[in-house]
């Protein structure tokens, strides 16, 4: 289904796609602040965490450490876009920050959208849940030891490892309502308090069945996602969850324990810490769940 971005392929800011193995564009991943043709803030509360089709009248909104990777996916799925982004590079948003948000066709979208009069869904998480991700995140890859180190007042890095207390200890200083790691930031957009957006809990329902749920409502073919191999592979790249023998709050855990395997949930939240996340994503859980 055409669904009026084959300019993106046609005139990319950023030059003809690259094949696979050639020099990856020098981006930050997530970082929001790519070579991008959009100025966002001209247009907000539109931004690098929403995705619009206007030919079907549909939003959608993203954060990191959500399965974002899926979202994206799918949403070049929809678009008829996937096999160029794959094509382009492995990691889908490469091709989002450096190509889609530098077309010519989608910065008209952005500029003309009646967005006001979309239906917008939200990907989210639990809180809590989504807190663990990002305690995983960040000692896999390393790209928050500054601003950890600043929070606990020493050096730390992800080689040598923290320990939850510390990591819980770090978003409590935090602003993350400001401009902060996007993998720890609310989830919570300004976009909500212009437009009604229903909500999407992955941990409560399954996403690829929302997913088709949402195509169906939109009048969009439906996404047999099994027989696409990129929604295999991203799962597969997930951490591998096991026992880890006891744990404990104190515990530091590594890089080599963030690609290898991730201690249980459970023995990693008892009554105290899931109340001490939930006070940390207050403005989330009011969000996603309601209440006071």
């Amino acid at each position: 289904m055409n669904v009026g971005l084959t300019n993106i392929l046609k005139r990319p800011r950023l030059g003809m796609l690259r094949r696979r193995g050639a020099a990856e564009p020098n981006v930050k991943r997530e970082s929001g602040r790519g070579p991008h043709r959009i100025q966002f803030k001209e247009f907000a509360p539109l931004n690098g965490q929403t995705l619009i089709l206007p030919t079907s009248k549909l939003g959608i909104i993203w954060s990191p450490k959500c399965a974002c990777t899926k979202v994206v996916l799918w949403y070049f799925k929809m678009t008829g876009l996937l096999d160029a982004a794959l094509f382009y590079h492995p990691w889908p948003h490469n091709y989002r920050m450096n190509v889609l948000y530098a077309s010519d066709q989608y910065t008209r979208w952005v500029k003309t959208a009646d967005w006001k009069n979309f239906t917008w869904y939200q990907f989210c998480r639990d809180p809590v849940k989504r807190a663990l991700s990002s305690y995983r995140h960040s000692l896999g890859q390393g790209h928050a030891d500054e601003r950890i180190s600043r929070a606990l007042q020493r050096p730390a890095s992800n080689v040598q490892g923290y320990s939850l207390e510390e990591f819980l200890r770090y978003l409590e200083i935090e602003r993350l309502a400001g401009p902060c790691d996007p993998h720890v930031k609310f989830q919570t957009q300004e976009l909500s308090k212009s437009v009604p957006v229903k909500i999407i809990n992955i941990d409560e329902v399954d996403m690829l069945e929302q997913m088709n749920v949402i195509e169906r409502q939109h009048g969009l073919p439906i996404t047999n996602f099994s027989s696409i191999k990129a929604f295999e592979s991203d799962e597969k790249r997930r951490a591998k969850i096991g026992t880890h023998g006891a744990f404990s709050l104190s515990r530091v855990l590594t890089r080599e324990d963030a690609r290898g395997t991730w201690p249980l949930e459970a023995s990693m939240l008892d009554t105290a810490t899931i109340e001490r996340i939930k006070r940390i994503y207050a403005r989330d859980m009011k969000f996603i769940y309601g209440g006071g």
